[in-house]
């Protein structure tokens, strides 16, 4: 199941979705760095013109090209289903709670 899937999956999602989110992320962001790497050592090593286009486009398309993944990967960890509850929100659960009243059990138990 890819990432995109993931992300449209209603419910809660399986702890390897978000692992698997995170480990893209990191490896998108490693992808990176080492792309902007290789152009300022491009510069400094002095690379033959004819080279440094061919440089550029390799360090520019890596990233663009992982993009996509990136997308899919925000939105597995932007997932309703793992944002942790605020304390407005429990406190707002225990109000609607003490609002129900006791209820005798059906079976009188």
């Amino acid at each position: 199941m890819t990432l995109d899937q993931l992300a449209d999956q209603p419910g809660p999602l399986p702890r390897r979705a978000r692992r698997l989110a995170r480990v893209c992320v990191a490896v998108i962001a490693v992808a990176c760095l080492a792309c902007g790497a290789l152009i300022v050592a491009a510069v400094l090593a002095h690379a033959p013109v004819v080279v440094l286009p061919l440089i550029v486009v390799a360090a520019v398309g890596g990233p663009l090209l992982l993009g996509g993944d990136l997308r899919a990967a925000i939105a597995v960890l932007r997932h309703p289903a793992h944002r942790p509850l605020r304390r407005r929100h429990i406190a707002r659960m225990r109000r609607q709670l003490a609002a129900l009243g006791e209820v005798d059990h059906p079976l009188g138990l």
